[in-house]
């Protein structure tokens, strides 16, 4: 977790809200409390993330001929009423008068992933990068974060993610009492708060399919591949013949 245990930030409140599939509130309350040691090292998602970012982020702004502003440093933009809420952008888009229209959130994922993911310019998004777009949304101010995601190394996707007022009153509320009730009060929050349900049976059909398409597309490449090798033996082996 890249992300100071001092402050809640984009990538750490929808754990806070139990939005996430990867921690939940009591492993959350665990790191911000000291209770486990940070990771020595990044794990290999985290690091081909920052490596691909700026790659992302450059083909967004020629895809849309803008410049991207990239904060520096942790925390560079803090709630006015909660000073714990921070938020790191990974870009600010800027008109022609250099001022900030919107945000720009980046991420990549697995192939394995996609089934997560709509089709390009769709609502459907992870709940986990939503909570973090509405919450950098919350502290910055701006109404509009684009969200721009690299899946499986060549599938490029984009998002537009508006101000939603509901979500966001629910993801901060819940934030502010986790905050409130467990990091300042020292109170673990229950174990099992927070887990995900069991996925539905459309969600576990799309994953079958994602799965089933990732197979096939190996298969695909593997039999291509055993048909050049064959072709490239039965010639070595004619040329042989003839020598």
């Amino acid at each position: 977790m890249s992300e100071d245990r001092h402050y809640l930030g984009g990538s750490t409140c929808s754990a806070a809200a139990g939005l996430s599939h990867y921690l939940s509130p009591y492993e959350l309350w665990r790191r911000l409390t000291g209770s486990v040691p940070e990771p020595k090292e990044p794990s290999r998602y985290i690091y081909w993330g920052n490596v691909l970012e700026p790659v992302v982020r450059m083909h967004y702004s020629i895809l849309h001929q803008c410049k991207v502003y990239v904060p520096a440093g942790f925390g560079t933009y803090v709630h006015p009423t909660y000073p714990w809420a921070k938020a790191t952008p990974d870009g600010l888009v800027l008109d022609a008068s250099d001022k900030a229209t919107h945000g720009l959130e980046i991420k990549t994922a697995d192939s394995m992933q996609a089934h997560r993911w709509g089709r390009a310019g769709s609502a459907k998004v992870p709940d986990e990068y939503r909570a973090q777009c509405t919450w950098y949304m919350w502290v910055t101010g701006h109404r509009r974060w684009d969200l721009a995601v690299l899946i499986g190394g060549n599938d490029y996707r984009e998002y537009v993610l508006d101000y939603d007022e509901v979500f966001a009153r629910k993801l901060t509320e819940a934030c502010i009492r986790f905050w409130q009730d467990h990091v300042e009060a020292m109170v673990p929050p229950p174990r099992t708060a927070g887990h995900r349900p069991e996925p539905s049976t459309a969600e576990k059909a799309e994953q079958i399919a994602s799965i089933r398409l990732a197979v096939n597309t190996l298969m695909t490449a593997q039999q291509k591949l055993e048909y050049e090798i064959g072709e490239s033996i039965s010639l070595e082996s004619i040329e042989a013949l003839g020598a």
